[in-house]
């Protein structure tokens, strides 16, 4: 299923169109093909092609992306920056007292 899902994207990003539609693209991909179409998303852009990337992996999302649309049912139900998503999603820790020593043996 990865050798069909990389004709297909070869298909697409051949195509001169100026929307390019990527529906969960990276699905069934190595990581080496993987960080391939980003950077082929990241090109078609470049060349003002607008690109709808669709994915449930939001590091990819915001590796290409510069807006966010989150759906529910169908329906747009927010729509920010990919900037703004991740300043509002920052978790922090703080370690507070001693660390217990790693054991030698399991």
């Amino acid at each position: 299923s990865g050798m069909r899902q990389k004709v297909a994207l070869a298909a697409t990003f051949a195509a001169e169109t100026p929307l390019v539609i990527l529906d969960e693209p990276t699905t069934h991909l190595d990581p080496t093909a993987r960080g391939v179409v980003l950077e082929l998303v990241r090109e078609a852009h470049r060349d003002g092609r607008t690109v709808l990337f669709s994915s449930h992996i939001f590091s990819e999302v915001e590796e290409v992306c510069t807006r966010a649309v989150m759906l529910c049912r169908g329906r747009i139900v927010h729509e920010t920056t990919t900037a703004a998503v991740r300043r509002r999603h920052r978790i922090f820790a703080e370690r507070r007292g001693e660390v217990s020593p790693v054991p030698d043996t399991l």
